[in-house]
């Protein structure tokens, strides 16, 4: 059951992570104001742990580690950051919003095409 209390967003970019006196770059999955998913982690990353990241020049914050499996952490922050931060890296390249995944009109995300195949549906 996903317990979270308010919205990812699929997001992309780079966040420098220092745990337990080790620093490095991580890249970010999704995010919510709440927290973050990361991967490219190395180390051991326990549950628990505190961790400090630095999403931008000039944003930090700090957060637990709720969860990590096979080079993959679910980060809560110890303080809600500001929306703008979030919707930052949302951003691609050119500044645009970036929105590869179709949403149905309550905003949820649509299954892929592949999937709707092995559920025996044709796509018109």
């Amino acid at each position: 059951m996903d317990q979270r209390a308010s919205e990812r967003l699929d997001v992309g970019g780079t966040v420098l992570c220092r745990i337990g006196g080790a620093e490095m770059r991580s890249e970010l999955c999704d995010m919510s104001i709440r927290g973050c998913k990361l991967t490219g982690v190395s180390g051991e990353w326990q549950e628990g742990a505190q961790v400090d990241l630095t999403l931008l020049a000039g944003i930090e914050t700090a957060g637990i580690v709720r969860w990590a499996v096979d080079g993959a952490v679910g980060v809560e922050f110890a303080q809600d950051i500001n929306m703008a931060a979030v919707r930052y890296f949302t951003l691609g390249s050119g500044g645009a919003y970036v929105n590869d995944a179709p949403n149905d009109s309550f905003g949820r995300k649509l299954p892929t095409l592949d999937r709707l195949d092995s559920l025996g549906i044709a796509p018109a």
